[in-house]
């Protein structure tokens, strides 16, 4: 089996406390999520200065709460402004907690890397928050949301279809 994604939205409102954090994962904790995706989009500018200590208290909070963080798209722009954020970003890829990934295929591929160890199985029919969407990589895909609908949760998730069973 493998773990299940929190996938945020790249529209909205730009991630950079602590306090975003801690929603983002409590969002991702009560659908059973240990890995959270954030478009690169949604992140704060500040995120990307090192100096200002965003990224590291942000990161942080992830790191205490035991889910994986990965940030989704591309960051070249701001490695080639920094060493020191291309270094933070070539030492986070190293690891289990924080990955910076450029598409979404990448981050399948180390997502099926890493799954056995997780302790984390899809489970169908779990509800998708406005702000983000669950999936289940290889299993069931949430349907996009209404930004009009004031519903916490919806029930556009399904299961992927099944071919109907040999008799």
């Amino acid at each position: 089996m493998t773990p299940k994604l929190y996938v945020c939205s790249s529209e909205g409102k730009k991630l950079r406390s602590d306090r975003d954090a801690v929603d983002l994962i409590g969002g991702a904790r009560s659908a059973g999520a240990g890995t959270i995706a954030i478009p690169v989009e949604r992140l704060d500018e500040d995120f990307f200065v090192l100096r200002t200590r965003v990224a590291g208290e942000f990161v942080q909070k992830f790191v205490t709460y035991g889910v994986r963080l990965a940030i989704l798209g591309d960051v070249s722009r701001y490695e080639n402004e920094s060493k020191a954020f291309r270094d933070f970003v070539y030492e986070a890829n190293r690891g289990r907690d924080l990955w910076f990934v450029a598409s979404r295929e990448e981050l399948d591929q180390r997502l099926g890397r890493v799954a056995p160890w997780s302790g984390l199985y899809p489970t169908y029919g779990l509800p998708c928050t406005e702000a983000c969407s669950l999936e289940s990589i290889g299993g069931w895909r949430c349907s996009s949301l209404s930004q009009e609908s004031s519903a916490p949760f919806s029930s556009a998730c399904r299961p992927p279809s099944r071919p109907a069973a040999r008799t």
